[in-house]
């Protein structure tokens, strides 16, 4: 097992707030930043350490004029969880105080802020920000992450983005160079060329293609999406 050491934000499974979390999240209700962050806290936690908590991360999926969606490998070594192809690069929001002053995301330059943790290009820089919802994924008995998922829309061709991260190198996108870009591809494509098998990013392809904005998206047992829709203002 990895002896990776990750900052995280987290809620402790024993504190009386994972339990309303989770009760709540049953009832469609996504609770404001404001509240998750005023109930969270951070730590450095190894694989072992994240047992017995709830894991906080902020996702993106990007995409193109087009609306097709990148595509990337998440690295063997630097991921326990969630390997393999994904949808989604992500960053756990650990730290104290974003650019706005405040202890929880609370303006667009506070969103940017978590992206880039991930997305480190100067070329990619300020993208538009949509919210897209909140999900939920039961790793196993001791271990739950919340995702707050966001589509960063880029206004390049899907040709000019591939040929921008070309020119970028295609380990230069992420930082420390831990995920690999594959490429940017419609839909369709996705689902007839790629096996996706992690929860998360099955249940954001289910989302997509269906766009029923009102609607709870499930993969086995263990994953729910709710649409941004539900968020408590």
């Amino acid at each position: 097992m990895s002896d990776n050491i990750d900052a995280k934000r987290y809620v402790d499974k024993k504190e009386k707030y994972s339990h309303i979390l989770r009760e709540r999240f049953d009832r469609r209700e996504i609770p404001s930043f404001q509240e998750l962050f005023s109930h969270s806290q951070n730590a450095l936690l190894n694989h072992e350490q994240k047992k017995g908590k709830d894991i906080i991360q902020f996702s993106f999926f990007i995409t193109t004029r087009e609306g097709d969606i990148m595509l990337i490998e998440r690295s063997d070594k630097s991921h326990v969880i969630t390997r393999g192809l994904s949808l989604l690069v992500s960053w756990s929001p650990s730290v104290s105080l974003f650019p706005s002053g405040n202890s929880w995301p609370s303006d667009q330059d506070d969103l940017f802020f978590i992206f880039h943790k991930e997305i480190t290009s100067e070329l990619l820089k300020k993208p538009e920000l949509k919210y897209t919802g909140f999900a939920r994924n039961d790793i196993d008995s001791e271990r739950t992450y919340y995702f707050h998922i966001f589509e960063a829309h880029y206004p390049y061709s899907s040709f000019e983005f591939k040929k921008m991260v070309s020119n970028i190198g295609r380990k230069h996108l992420f930082i420390k160079d831990k995920d690999i870009f594959v490429d940017i591809l419609s839909l369709e494509n996705l689902k007839n060329r790629y096996v996706i098998t992690n929860d998360v990013d099955s249940a954001l392809l289910d989302f997509i293609h269906r766009k029923r904005l009102k609607e709870v998206y499930m993969v086995g047992e263990n994953c729910i999406l709710l649409p941004g829709s539900f968020l408590k203002n």
